[in-house]
C-alpha cells in the first residue's frame, strides 16, 4: 500500500499541472482581494464588488478566508486537478509501472484519493497564506479572529470537497478521455446549480410541497456553496454525514470503475 501511495505521489508532483493550477489559484484570490482593496478605497465603482467590500470589512481576517472558503471559488481549481490527475497514468505511460495482478484495485484508488485530500488541504493552505498577507497590508479587516472556529469549519468544508472530488474522479475514469473529463467537471460545476439542481428543486417542491427544499444541501458539490459559516449545527452534521456517505460511495464506485475498463 505505501508503494502506492508513494508512486502516486510522485507521478503528481512531477507533473506542471499540479502547480500551474496552484499558481491560477493563487492569482484568482489575490486578484479578487485587489478588487476588494480598490472598491473599498472607492478607487473602483462596481456595485457588486463594493457590496462584497463592505461584507469583508465587517469580518475578521480568519472570517476572511472561511468566506472564501465556502463558496465555489476554490472548487472549479479543485475539479480540475481531480479530472486531469485521475486519467494521468494513461496519458504519460505510467500505468504500465502499476500494472500489477496481485495488487488490490481498492489500493489504487484509495492511494489517488490520498493524494488529491493532499492537494486539497494545500490549496486552502494557499489561499490562508494569502488571505493572511493581503490582511497584513492592505485588506480591510476586523481582528484576527478564533483559530479553533477557524479550524473546525475548515475541516467540514475539506470533507466536502474530498467527498465531490471522489465523484469527479469516478467520472473522468468513465470518460476516460482527458479533455472531455476536464470540460464535463468544469461545466458541471459552473452550470449544474442553475439547471439540475433547479429542475430537481421544482419538481420536489411541487410534489411534496417543500417550498423551501434544496438539492445542493444534500450533495457535495451543493454543500461547497450552500453550507455558510453562520448555518446552523444541524446543517453543518447534515453535511458532515452526507460527505461521508458519498466518499464511501465514491471509493466505491472508483474501484467498480477500474474493474469495469479494466485499467489494472
Amino acid at each position: 500500500m505505501k508503494r502506492k501511495i508513494d508512486y502516486q505521489f510522485y507521478i503528481a508532483s512531477r507533473s506542471k499541472f499540479p502547480y500551474v493550477i496552484l499558481l491560477i489559484l493563487g492569482v484568482f484570490t489575490m486578484t479578487f482581494y485587489s478588487l476588494v482593496y480598490l472598491s473599498s478605497t472607492g478607487i473602483l465603482e462596481v456595485p457588486e464588488i463594493a457590496e462584497t467590500a463592505n461584507r469583508l470589512a465587517q469580518m475578521t481576517t480568519l472570517e476572511i478566508v472561511l468566506n472564501f472558503y465556502y463558496s465555489d471559488k476554490i472548487i472549479l481549481f479543485i475539479g480540475a486537478f481531480v479530472a486531469l490527475f485521475s486519467l494521468i497514468e494513461f496519458q504519460k505511460g505510467y500505468i504500465k509501472a502499476v500494472q500489477d495482478p496481485f495488487a488490490s484495485k481498492i489500493q489504487t484508488v484509495i492511494s489517488k484519493l490520498l493524494v488529491i485530500l493532499a492537494y486539497i488541504v494545500v490549496a486552502f493552505v494557499l489561499v490562508l497564506v494569502l488571505t493572511l498577507i493581503s490582511s497584513a497590508t492592505f485588506l480591510p479587516h476586523k481582528g484576527f479572529g478564533n483559530i479553533g472556529n477557524f479550524i473546525g469549519l475548515s475541516l467540514v468544508q475539506i470533507l466536502v470537497e474530498f467527498a465531490f472530488a471522489g465523484l469527479i474522479m469516478f467520472f473522468s475514469i468513465m470518460v476516460r478521455k482527458t479533455v472531455w473529463a476536464l470540460l464535463g467537471t468544469l461545466f458541471y460545476i459552473m452550470f449544474a446549480p442553475i439547471t439540475i439542481y433547479s429542475v430537481i428543486n421544482q419538481l420536489v417542491r411541487i410534489l411534496s410541497g417543500n417550498k423551501t427544499f434544496t438539492i445542493a444541501r444534500f450533495i457535495p458539490y451543493g454543500n461547497t456553496y450552500e453550507l455558510s459559516i453562520y448555518d446552523s449545527k444541524a446543517h453543518f452534521i447534515m453535511a458532515i454525514v452526507s460527505s461521508i456517505i458519498f466518499i464511501g460511495l465514491g471509493v466505491y464506485l472508483n474501484k467498480a470503475a477500474y474493474e469495469k475498463k479494466d485499467l489494472l
